[in-house]
């Protein structure tokens, strides 16, 4: 490769690996080999010339040791003379090898160049003490720079040796004559000559200490804690002028979201209809199917994908707290659990509601996942139940409590009913080659204050199947329903199914005190289920069709009236440039948002739930009504 295509800037992406995640994330690198630096940016900067993004990190490749990995034909790790270590990974082994020469090129030129501008040219590799930072080189400047110096220090010392040349030749001539060695004009040539040299050569050495830290270099940001977090409006994203206003009139305000610890009131009036338009479940973007492949052939099985950041087009245009409340959606069969009056009949009436919830829970666009929330964020929103001639108000109420780990917890009541709901749930999702498992840690509590009982439920475990040709969920595992004022208990046993064999089976049963089972759910979770009544001797079984069941939309207040925190304002820009298709705009929104994500979870004490104490501890709503 010839010296001036060495010298041009190359670019790319790489997968670079993170102790602050533990895992791979995408970045987008650029190597500029004049200053001999390694930037490298959430996203292209190209693809925003209106904004001026900073690097979120930068090496300098002085005296850097750049070495393949014997782990596969894609990695390799990058070791600073710092100290620091960048392990990255290429798509394949050519890339890495078009990477590795080059890094090592500009490495070598730069290297040379420092070395014969300044001794010594790089600190020591040593171990650094605790608390010490690590040491940077002493020359961090471009090439152009470093030629400049190096003939500098050329010429230098070549009137140093033309300076000897002179002092030798005066020393030399006669004590006696015309012209002898103690001549007083000659002395002061060669004291001339002398403390040029010395003024020049100081010089040099003040132009060489100004590239310690150059402005090229981009100096590490300082994390400022904002007093308020004000989410972006997407008509001043951009606009400095009103972010800074906005900061300014935030300083006079106290920090509720971190400091309040009374709960306010939730706002339920003028809630509406929601006018949510479903979109196509089978609709795969072909766009993106080769982005998949190449995500998943750089991810390992094993990986914990919570903690890794993925692409913004993998998004679904909608808030987990607010996916959290469609599992509610099938009302006449939640409200129907207030109806039995025995025990028996209740237990029964949990199961069914719990079955079919999933079905409406689960729907989304094949291979996307819902927004991540934000700590603070919350979502609210009810609906209105006719049952007869009565109208019975459902309400719920959504907030995400933690950050590390993510814990959403939400809250479901009907007063009419006496039905109250609390549950938290935190995901872990690993990939496992072709598909996601997704664990779900946390539990739900549901009080019948009427009849003066109490159940426990769990999760199944959650399957993203087929992720990378035609995606589907499948759930897994089993869940106990039980209660400690009710006699009867259910089991419910989502088994694999392997190839050949019908997905989607469920097998529920629900068990007296001497543990007979009295009734045996079976079917597809999806469409149809089974209930088999084993008290009767010909065992009667009825349907239930889980396609069929009417799910009511959400009424929600409008975004102009909601708070600041609630999730469809809170993500509105996201949100709407995903429906547009913008996935760069949405992408910045997004990144603009996770940034504040560190500022607003540093002592956060949520607003709506409190955490009980206990082995099994639980999020319970705080009633501010």
């Amino acid at each position: 490769m010839s010296v001036d295509k060495l010298r041009q800037q190359f670019r790319g992406q790489l997968y670079k690996y993170t102790n602050v995640v533990k895992g791979w994330q995408y970045r987008w690198f650029i190597l500029d080999p004049e200053r001999g630096i390694l930037d490298y940016f959430v996203t292209d900067p190209q693809q925003q010339p209106n904004r001026k993004q900073r690097p979120r990190g930068s090496v300098h490749l002085a005296s850097a040791v750049i070495c393949p990995s014997d782990e596969d034909s894609s990695t390799f790790t990058l070791n600073s003379a710092s100290g620091e270590i960048f392990k990255l990974q290429a798509i394949d082994a050519r890339e890495r090898q078009e990477w590795v020469n080059r890094l090592r090129a500009v490495a070598e030129m730069h290297t040379l160049a420092i070395a014969q501008v300044s001794n010594p040219p790089l600190p020591p590799r040593e171990h650094h003490s605790l608390g010490a930072p690590p040491q940077a080189p002493l020359v961090h400047c471009s090439l152009a720079v470093l030629d400049a110096l190096r003939s500098a220090r050329d010429n230098l010392q070549k009137a140093e040796q033309k300076n000897q040349e002179l002092a030798c030749f005066i020393d030399d001539l006669p004590p006696s004559g015309s012209i002898h060695h103690l001549d007083p004009e000659l002395l002061m040539l060669k004291a001339t000559s002398q403390a040029t040299i010395l003024c020049l050569s100081q010089c040099l050495t003040i132009l060489q200490q100004q590239q310690i830290a150059p402005q090229g270099v981009p100096q590490p940001r300082t994390k400022k804690t904002p007093i308020h977090f004000i989410p972006p409006q997407p008509t001043d994203l951009m606009d400095k002028k009103s972010t800074s206003s906005a900061h300014s009139t935030s300083n006079s305000e106290p920090d509720n979201i971190s400091t309040n610890k009374n709960p306010e009131k939730i706002q339920r009036d003028d809630e509406l209809t929601d006018e949510e338009v479903e979109e196509d479940q089978n609709a795969i973007l072909t766009d993106e199917h080769s982005t998949l492949l190449k995500l998943a052939s750089h991810t390992k099985r094993g990986t914990d994908l919570t903690r890794v950041t993925l692409p913004t087009f993998l998004m679904e245009p909608k808030s987990l707290l607010e996916q959290l409340s469609n599992f509610f959606s099938c009302t006449s069969l939640f409200i129907n659990i207030g109806n039995s009056k025995d025990a028996k009949g209740r237990m029964l009436a949990i199961v069914k509601w719990y079955l079919t919830s999933f079905n409406a829970g689960l729907k989304m666009r094949p291979g996307k996942k819902p927004l991540t929330p934000l700590v603070g964020e919350t979502f609210v929103c009810s609906w209105k139940v006719l049952e007869g001639t009565k109208t019975h108000t459902i309400h719920f109420v959504a907030e995400q409590v933690q950050n590390q780990p993510p814990v959403s917890a939400f809250h479901v009541e009907c007063p009419s009913k006496q039905l109250k709901l609390d549950g938290f749930a935190s995901f872990k999702c690993i990939f496992t080659g072709m598909s996601v498992d997704i664990t779900v840690s946390g539990g739900i509590r549901l009080n019948l204050d009427s009849f003066g009982e109490q159940y426990d439920l769990g999760y199944p475990t959650v399957h993203a199947r087929s992720i990378i040709s035609k995606p589907c969920i499948q759930l897994g595992g089993k869940v106990n329903i039980q209660s400690s004022t009710n006699e009867f208990s259910a089991v419910l046993n989502y088994p694999k199914s392997f190839f050949g064999e019908k997905p989607n089976q469920v097998i529920a049963e629900i068990k007296d005190a001497t543990h007979n089972v009295i009734y045996k759910i079976v079917g597809d979770w999806t469409t149809s289920l089974k209930v088999v009544n084993l008290n009767e001797q010909n065992n009667s079984a009825s349907p239930l069709e889980v396609l069929g069941l009417k799910t009511l939309p959400k009424r929600v207040r409008p975004i102009d009236k909601q708070g600041q925190y609630e999730s469809r304002k809170l993500w509105g820009p996201v949100i709407k440039s995903l429906q547009e298709g913008d996935i760069n705009k949405a992408t910045n929104h997004r990144l603009l948002l996770v940034e504040q994500q560190g500022f607003q979870s540093q002592n956060y004490l949520p607003m709506y739930f409190k955490q009980t104490a206990g082995d099994q501890p639980m999020w319970c709503f705080q009633n501010c009504d």
